[in-house]
């Protein structure tokens, strides 16, 4: 799946989602429970940031 697949999955654009990919923005908690909704990844790491606890 392309970045821009997964970003039109979580109902954003692919610039958007890519500034938070990169870092230069950080993600609403609504995108945040979307993105573990459709992934399975941990919530709770996603949260704080640690992708070795997501």
């Amino acid at each position: 799946m392309t970045r821009k697949e997964f970003a039109e999955i979580l109902g954003l654009e692919a610039e958007r989602y890519s500034t938070y990919e990169r870092g230069t923005r950080e993600p609403p908690l609504s995108v945040l429970v979307e993105i573990h909704t459709v992934t399975g990844v941990n919530l709770n790491g996603l949260i704080a940031g640690d992708i070795d606890k997501a």
